[in-house]
């Protein structure tokens, strides 16, 4: 990104409600690198997926980079597995407040952990489904997690029917082609981290975690483990999306 102008670096001290929004929002085709967010020791990432040509650089194909992407979602492979991550040796209590998670917009129900990738177990399988939901933070251990109708969902219901919790674990720090493959459909029990090694040209390690035996990434900054409750709810939202509209308030899972 750098060697190719298309990442902007600001290093003077940025307030994590609505300052990190106001230069992502001023530089929306370039990745911003914030060195400094106010009550965090950790940088953050932001629009690194955000124009055409960050998406060529991600995938290394300048030409084709739509045909490239299309053969990695027909031809999944899986990727190779290790014993143990860099990301295990600082094992810590998770603590949202240390974290550089940002407040984007005043009408925001909370600050938003928004690009997390979520890994969860198919009940009775080995096979961890991955997708992108948003969090909005509680308190220092507990956040609203935003679940769709999709994979997640189905597996939070089949274990809430049976009276459990959905251990998960939430990936951040990550390269940019597991976003795109979290992102992708894919067939119900096949992994999308078979499609993320496929776009990474094989170059892709998984590990399991440390307490809940998921299947995640290897090489990540952050993995955070805990469960999504079964029985604890409440509102989550409103949330400026994507669309840069406000979102509903809904009664969502607590993890």
């Amino acid at each position: 990104l750098k060697q190719s102008n298309l990442i902007i670096e600001v290093h003077d001290e940025v307030k994590f409600e609505y300052g990190i929004t106001e230069h992502l929002q001023t530089n929306k085709d370039n990745a911003v690198m914030f060195y400094d967010i106010e009550g965090s020791h950790f940088p953050l990432i932001g629009n690194s997926l955000s124009s055409r040509e960050q998406l060529k650089l991600v995938l290394n194909e300048q030409l084709n980079h739509y045909g490239f992407f299309q053969q990695a979602l027909l031809n999944p492979k899986e990727p190779y597995k290790t014993e143990t991550s860099l990301t295990f040796s600082n094992k810590k209590q998770v603590n949202f407040s240390h974290l550089p998670i940002p407040k984007f917009f005043p009408v925001d129900g909370g600050r938003y952990l928004s690009s997390g990738i979520v890994f969860a177990k198919f009940p009775g399988t080995d096979t961890s489904n991955m997708s992108i939901h948003r969090i909005m933070i509680l308190d220092d251990q507990r956040g609203a997690i935003r679940i769709v109708p999709r994979d997640l969902h189905k597996i939070f219901l089949e274990n809430k029917n049976t009276g459990l919790d959905t251990p998960i674990a939430v990936v951040n720090g990550y390269h940019p082609s597991l976003a795109l493959a979290a992102s992708s459909p894919t067939p119900l029990n096949q992994s999308e981290l078979a499609v993320a090694n496929s776009l990474m040209r094989g170059k892709l390690s998984t590990v399991k975690t440390p307490r809940y035996n998921i299947t995640v990434p290897s090489d990540v900054e952050f993995i955070l483990e805990g469960k999504i409750l079964a029985d604890e709810a409440v509102n989550e939202g409103p949330f400026v999306d994507i669309t840069g509209t406000y979102d509903d308030i809904r009664i969502q899972p607590i993890v």
